[in-house]
């Protein structure tokens, strides 16, 4: 139910019905479970066909998204996206050439706390694109040739300001 939520939503109770193809009771159950726990809401109602109005089920504006950097030889992008990946807002800053990887990380912490503004609720996620060597043990980048500032970096300790999300 969550899921048709999220790929065809808004939607109808009914329309959750047809796909899913289980009965009207089951259908108010699973919503209202994911009502209580606050991963959707109803946004409003449609026109009624004969009796109540049908309401109309959403997720719930504040469920949150997640972020992303591409981490390039020559730009640095950046996106914030919401739960559904609609983007909400980009930005790019060409690659810091300081052989220092402080200065690389505060430029890509400090762009993507300026795109978690625009996300509504909680940063769910941190995606990190970069051509270069990961760690399968402790997902470290040991090695990226294009980017200078680049040699045993611990993603997930740079970017843990971010509530522990996962990166």
């Amino acid at each position: 139910t969550f899921e048709m939520i999220c790929r065809e939503g808004p939607v109808l109770r009914r329309a959750l019905k047809r796909a899913i193809g289980t009965s009207p009771s089951t259908i108010t159950t699973c919503v209202q479970e994911l009502r209580e726990r606050g991963f959707v809401v109803e946004s409003g109602v449609a026109a009624s066909t004969g009796g109540r109005p049908p309401r109309i089920i959403d997720l719930a504006p504040d469920l949150g998204g997640v972020l992303a950097a591409d981490v390039g030889g020559i730009n640095l992008r950046f996106a914030a996206a919401d739960i559904r990946g609609r983007i909400l807002a980009r930005s790019s800053l060409p690659t810091p050439t300081a052989r220092e990887p402080e200065h690389l990380r505060r430029t890509i912490v400090t762009s993507l706390e300026e795109l978690r503004g625009t996300i509504e609720g909680p940063v769910r996620a941190i995606a990190v694109s970069i051509a270069g060597i990961v760690s399968p043990e402790n997902h470290a980048v040991s090695l990226a040739v294009n980017i200078p500032a680049w040699q045993d970096v611990d993603l997930e300790e740079w970017l843990a300001g971010f509530d522990a999300v996962p990166v």
